[in-house]
């Protein structure tokens, strides 16, 4: 089948929104030619700092033709409703329409065959669709033009079956051209039948792809530094970023200063990341940031990159001077200096809960009653939640925000500051995202922990819980945080005690989903979920053990007779209006041999079971409950429950009342499908 082509050229595409923008492409064109009746065709997109594109395979020539039917009046209508059926459905006479019988004597049916648009005709059509509605998170206007893009749109190119369309509706410069390199291919290059977009822009020093870009950007990166006995420091969302900012890649390895070693690693590498785009570079005999950086040129340069590395040495070098200057400026004085503090009060956390002062006491507060839950010392705990925000008032997290934390670790420890507190200030706000580990140090853990729970705490008691959109204080990445916290430190927390019942609810839904993330069903976690539980941990471990013990051979069938014995118990409670609670089970008081067999297995594991709970220790619970697993098949195999004689009932109903008991104490076993 025909392939297809579009794409759209624009000044620059900002490289955050270029992977985005392809992933909005793929859906937009692929949910119109969906609508349009074609299937079974393939979409690739491409993006680079200025195109956006598309290449469909297996595109048909035209759309398949269609019968539109149209209801019409009942036969015997009045003529007045059968004149207006036959307007609207474009008919002559109602001989033309068919009738379809019914109890009711039947109605008329109009079928009309509308033949199928030409591709041709329908991707201008999907184009024009494509750039009225497509959600880039910025746009503008370019002069005259009244439509939205993310940039002046320069060319609109649309290719089917080795054809250029004609797209001068959109009213948009739309040649049969390609635009290779700004500065490598500037002219333009006409497309000819059987080209290959990639190759064509590959011969003009594009890659189109991204994936081979940032895969180009990486080994090059790697090899220069391999070459020099150096090492990349991994950088994922610089390297996505500067995939976005260039064409034709080539990286060069140039120089820092020695004198500016002396600053903290961190400084460095966010001052060459933030300004200038530059990976850091390690010096593997030491594990420590060596004087070099890697910057990706857009060109090949002639001289080898010496004018391009010379003027982006200068630069750094005034970069790191200002950087130099912060930190001697902030080091001069200690952390919490009457100044900072008094800064601190005056900076708004938000405009309901305070200042970042008033969020340190309240932080303090909390960390001085959680600390023993860490083995830490209250006062301590006091200390470090007391200094951990002070750095936001230094001139060096003025300039770099993405240090906050991390500077107040390293002026804390140029005062002498234990390295337990410094440690902690330093790491309290982490994790930051789902890959960054939590806090190394229990105090560390401590100090997090305090400051998402009383965001959490503070943005309900406001009124201002978190919505579909994104929120500027992270609160869904606070209880992530406050999860992986816990969980990573294997800390018991009750969470009723800490928090608010909505804050709690927010937290374990947010546990749900980490829980499906990792794999586990669905049904398993909410089974897990149903009980009273009130730990992250203990549920954590509570649902990976459910999890593991349905694995096993016996699970399938324990459930199953769980579920069983729930469902009967349900059923005959509500036939009597009452229900069967669980009583001490006397094996001597049964008189069927597989009743005494279920009622001493029963006795056995109920001791077990809560011992095992009281250790917390989910797996041995379920250990104890597996063993009834075959007591209850045997029993349902061969008894009746709802035996004629009401004593004996009411005994077996006991039986399965304690086993439902038995039960609940782990999960809801009813919610487990299968």
């Amino acid at each position: 089948m025909p392939s297809a082509l579009i794409e759209i050229a624009s000044e620059e595409i900002p490289a955050r929104m270029q992977a985005r923008a392809e992933e909005d492409l793929r859906r937009l064109l692929g949910g119109f030619l969906t609508d349009a009746g074609f299937s079974g065709f393939g979409l690739r997109s491409f993006s680079t700092p200025r195109r956006l594109a598309v290449e469909i395979d297996d595109l048909p020539a035209r759309q398949a033709d269609r019968i539109d039917e149209r209801k019409g009046p009942r036969v015997g209508a009045p003529q007045g409703a059968i004149a207006g059926f036959l307007r609207s459905a474009g008919l002559d006479d109602i001989s033309e329409a068919e009738i379809v019988p019914d109890d009711k004597g039947g109605f008329y049916l109009a079928k009309t065959r509308k033949a199928g648009l030409a591709t041709t005709e329908l991707l201008p059509k999907a184009i024009a669709s494509l750039l009225a509605a497509f959600p880039w998170p910025k746009s503008m206007r370019s002069g005259a033009e009244s439509r939205l893009w993310v940039r002046p749109i320069t060319n609109v190119l649309a290719w089917f079956d080795d054809a250029a369309l004609d797209l001068s509706e959109l009213g948009l410069p739309c040649a049969p051209h390609i635009l290779g390199h700004r500065f490598l291919a500037p002219a333009p290059a006409l497309i000819e039948p059987g080209f290959d977009y990639r190759a064509a822009l590959r011969a003009r020093f594009v890659l189109a792809d991204r994936a081979e870009r940032r895969a180009r950007i990486q080994e090059q990166a790697e090899a220069i530094c391999a070459g020099k006995g150096l090492a990349l420091r991994p950088d994922e969302a610089l390297l996505d970023e500067v995939t976005g900012l260039v064409e034709w890649p080539h990286a060069l390895l140039g120089d820092i200063a020695p004198e500016f070693l002396s600053l903290p690693a961190e400084v460095i590498a966010t001052s060459m990341r933030t300004h200038q785009k530059f990976f850091s570079v390690n010096d593997p005999a030491t594990g420590r940031l060596a004087p070099h950086f890697v910057a990706i040129a857009n060109i090949i340069p002639k001289d080898g990159g010496a004018k391009i590395l010379a003027g982006n040495q200068k630069v750094l070098t005034a970069r790191l001077k200002d950087a130099a200057y912060f930190w001697a400026l902030d080091k001069a004085s200690p952390l919490d200096a009457p100044d900072r503090r008094e800064k601190l009060q005056k900076l708004v956390f938000h405009e309901k809960l305070g200042t970042m002062s008033d969020k340190v006491a309240r932080i303090a507060d909390l960390a001085q009653r959680l600390a023993p839950a860490f083995a830490v010392d209250p006062a301590m705990a006091a200390r470090a939640a007391t200094l951990c925000k002070l750095d936001l008032v230094t001139e060096m997290v003025g300039e770099f925000p993405e240090l906050q934390g991390v500077m107040g670790g390293y002026y804390a420890q140029a005062h002498s500051a234990p390295a337990a507190i410094a440690a902690a200030i330093r790491d309290h706000y982490r994790p930051l995202g789902p890959k960054d580990p939590t806090p190394d140090t229990p105090l560390g853990k401590l100090i997090a922990l305090a400051d998402k729970l009383d965001t959490l705490n503070g943005f309900w008691s406001i009124g201002a819980a978190p919505t579909g959109s994104p929120r500027p204080f992270a609160l869904r990445r606070a209880a992530l945080g406050i999860m992986r916290i816990l969980i990573d430190g294997q800390t018991r927390l009750p969470l009723s005690v800490w928090t608010q019942p909505p804050v709690k609810a927010f937290i374990f839904d947010r546990l749900k989903v980490w829980l499906r993330d990792s794999g586990l069903r669905p049904d398993i976690i909410e089974a897990a979920f149903a009980g009273a539980r009130d730990d992250v941990f203990q549920l954590f471990v509570a649902t990976n053990a459910l999890a593991a013990a349905l694995d096993a051979a016996t699970g399938a069938n324990l459930v199953a007779g769980l579920k069983r014995a729930g469902n009967i118990l349900r059923a005959e409670e509500k036939r009597d209006a009452t229900t069967f609670a669980p009583s001490s089970v006397d094996p001597t008081q049964f008189a069927h041999p597989l009743e005494r067999i279920l009622a001493a297995a029963i006795a056995d594991a109920q001791p077990r079971l809560k011992a095992a709970l009281d250790a917390d220790q989910p797996a041995d619970a379920l250990a104890a409950l597996a063993a009834l697993r075959q007591p209850i098949d045997a029993f349902f195999a061969d008894l009746v429950v709802n035996a004629d004689d009401p004593d004996i009932r009411s005994k077996r109903l006991g039986l399965l009342a304690n086993i439902r008991a038995l039960a609940s104490e782990i999960a809801d076993f009813s919610k487990i499908e299968g």
